[in-house]
């Protein structure tokens, strides 16, 4: 089981960035310049991660139960983390949106 999920982690991890996942800055700057489908795209992008976690039998990240996140408060956690660790600037918004929410809420193991 422990190897399906290191499976798992590094093919989300490696794979090539599509034209579906933007790089985290190229979206928030969407995001910010209040274009709808800026938003859109951002919420689209987290609720998938979210969902993908809560179906997922092994967790990528732990958020306090009944916990529910808006777009605004994603947005705000992956800008904090562009100013602390400036080396995911580049990253694939997927890739950056999962580390986020594994340095906000890492699973006890």
């Amino acid at each position: 089981m422990i190897r399906g999920a290191l499976a798992g982690a590094m093919l989300l991890l490696t794979t090539s960035v599509s034209m579906a996942d933007a790089i985290i800055t190229d979206a928030l700057a969407l995001y910010d310049s209040g274009n709808p489908v800026g938003r859109a795209f951002m919420q689209g992008m987290t609720q998938g991660v979210d969902w993908a976690n809560t179906a997922s039998t092994v967790k990528l990240y732990c958020p306090p139960p009944g916990i529910v996140l808006t777009v605004e408060q994603h947005v705000g956690m992956l800008k904090d983390m562009l100013a602390r660790y400036p080396e995911f600037h580049d990253s694939p918004l997927g890739a950056a949106v999962v580390v986020m929410l594994q340095k906000n809420f890492p699973c006890r193991r």
